[in-house]
C-alpha cells in the first residue's frame, strides 16, 4: 500500500456537544451519555511514554479498526467494551471502573523485559532460566504487569503486587490475558507472524467483573514479528524488522532520546514506515487489507458520522 507521508492527519479531536473526559497519549475521550464514553482515536504517535510532535497517516483509522477486529474476535474469551463504531477513527464504549494496573503479556524475552533480565535474571518478579539471548522464545508466555500512569513513565510490578491492587480477580485476569494472548499469535500465525509481546487494560462494571478496554492486539500496544524473519535475525543474533512501533524507538533512541525532554522529529521515512507498520498488523490479524476512508479525519467528519448515529438512535 502506498502511504503519502504528508496525508492530512488528525492531532487534536474537538467535538462540539459532547463533555471531553481527557486526552490521552492517542484517545481522546468523551461522554457520549449516561453510562458510555466516545473514543477518538487520533494519529499522535508515543513512545517512551511521551507523545512527538509529529503525526502518522491513517494510525488513528488503523488502530480503531485493528481494536474492533480484535475485540470481536475475543469476546468468546472475555467480555469488552466496544458498541458501535460510528466513524472511522472512532467507537462508543461502555464506560467502566478501570483496574488500576495494565497486564503485558510476554512470548519474547525483548524490550523492558530483556534490560530487566539482563540486570538480575528475572523480570518482574519471575525468575528466568540461566543464559538466554535478547529475543528468545519464551517457553510458555509471562505475564509482566504495571502501574498506569498518566503522565510519565509506566512502573512494572510483581504479579504480587497487582493482585494487591485488584484483588482476588487478578487470577482471573491472569488466566484471560495468556487466552487472549494466544488468540492473537494465533491469527498472526495463519499469515506468518507472531505476536512477541502486548497489552491489555481491564474493568468492571455491574454484573461483568472483568471486562477487555481500551484497544487489543493494535501496533501500538503489541509486538508482532515475521516467523521466518525472527528465525533468522535470531540465529544471526541481529535485529529482527518489528511491525510495530518499534521503528519509531528506535530511530530516537538512536539520536539518544530515552524518554527525558523534547522527542526529536521524525523524518518521511519513518513516518511512512510507521504508518505502513500500523496498517499491516490489521492485515496480520485478519489476513485482509484495509481499505483507506474517502476522507481524511476531521472533526467535521467526526462530527458529521456521529449525528447521524445520534439521530438513528
Amino acid at each position: 500500500m502506498k502511504i503519502d507521508p504528508n496525508y492530512p492527519t488528525l492531532r487534536e479531536s474537538n467535538i462540539g456537544g459532547l463533555e471531553l473526559i481527557k486526552r490521552g497519549k492517542v484517545r481522546d475521550v468523551y461522554r457520549f451519555d449516561e453510562g458510555r464514553l466516545f473514543f477518538v482515536t487520533t494519529d499522535r504517535i508515543s513512545t517512551h511514554d511521551v507523545v512527538y510532535k509529529d503525526c502518522i497517516p491513517h494510525k488513528g483509522f488503523g488502530l480503531t479498526q485493528t481494536t474492533i477486529y480484535a475485540f470481536n474476535n475475543t469476546e468468546d474469551i472475555v467480555e469488552n467494551h466496544f458498541l458501535k463504531s460510528p466513524d472511522p477513527n472512532a467507537m462508543v464504549v461502555l464506560e467502566t471502573e478501570q483496574y488500576p494496573v495494565e497486564v503485558i503479556v510476554r512470548g519474547i524475552l525483548t524490550g523492558s523485559a530483556w534490560r530487566a533480565y539482563q540486570k538480575d535474571g528475572e523480570v518482574c518478579g519471575i525468575k528466568l532460566p540461566k543464559g538466554m539471548k535478547k529475543n528468545q522464545k519464551l517457553d510458555k508466555p509471562i505475564i509482566t504487569p504495571s502501574t498506569k500512569a498518566e503522565t510519565g513513565h509506566d512502573v512494572n510490578i510483581t504479579g504480587s503486587r497487582a493482585r494487591e491492587l485488584v484483588g482476588s480477580v487478578w487470577d482471573e485476569i491472569e488466566k484471560v490475558a495468556i487466552e487472549l494472548f494466544e488468540r492473537g499469535d494465533y491469527l498472526a500465525s495463519k499469515q506468518g507472524g507472531m505476536l512477541a509481546d502486548t497489552k491489555f487494560e481491564f474493568g468492571k462494571r455491574g454484573k461483568y467483573d472483568l471486562i477487555l478496554t481500551d484497544e487489543a492486539l493494535t501496533h501500538d500496544s503489541s509486538r508482532y514479528l515475521n516467523i521466518e524473519d525472527w528465525k533468522t535475525s535470531f540465529e544471526g543474533e541481529t535485529e529482527p524488522d518489528w511491525i510495530d512501533k518499534q521503528l519509531v524507538r528506535n530511530y530516537s533512541e538512536d539520536l539518544g532520546f530515552t524518554g527525558d525532554g523534547e522527542p526529536p522529529i521524525l523524518p518521511e521515512q519513518i513516518i511512512t514506515g510507521a504508518a505502513i507498520r500500523v496498517l499491516e498488523v490489521y492485515h496480520l490479524l485478519s489476513g485482509e487489507e484495509l481499505e483507506l476512508p474517502e476522507e481524511p479525519p476531521t472533526n467535521r467528519r467526526i462530527a458529521r458520522n456521529l449525528r447521524k448515529v445520534v439521530v438513528k438512535s
